[in-house]
Order: structure tokens, then C-alpha cells, then sequence
């Protein structure tokens, strides 16, 4: 969603119910939730989906920022 120009946390809130899972990485470079230089606010995004009781899964796809080919 930060990504297409959303806003994460109307995003969430919108279309969480029609959700199978959640999938997350750091904007821009998809690196890991909690790189230093990201965008996107991930302790505020949990702090969301517990306060929305999202019981689902959450997937992480990223970047590690060791991996040398980055």
C-alpha cells in the first residue's frame, strides 16, 4: 500500500476483514520491518492490528540488509 502512494493505515483498516493474510517488508527498498531508514511506521501497524484483533498470519518478505547482492 505505502508503496502504490496508500495510506498504510486507512489501507489496513479498509480492507483488513477481506484479508487471508498480511505481508510485510520496509519501504522503499523492501528491507527488513524494523530498518532504520524505512518509511513505514511497523510499531504503530502492530500496535493497528491488535487493536483490530487481526489473529491471522503475518508474512515477511524481504531483503535482509547483509545479504552482499543488495
Amino acid at each position: 500500500m505505502h508503496m502504490l502512494g496508500l495510506n498504510v493505515e486507512d489501507g489496513i483498516k479498509q480492507y483488513l476483514p477481506l484479508a487471508g493474510h498480511v505481508q510485510i517488508s520496509q519501504a522503499p527498498e523492501r528491507r527488513e520491518p524494523f530498518y532504520p531508514s524505512g518509511e513505514i511506521n511497523y510499531a504503530r501497524v502492530f500496535d493497528l492490528l491488535v487493536e483490530l484483533e487481526y489473529g491471522g498470519y503475518i508474512g515477511l518478505e524481504y531483503v535482509p540488509s547483509d545479504y552482499e547482492n543488495a
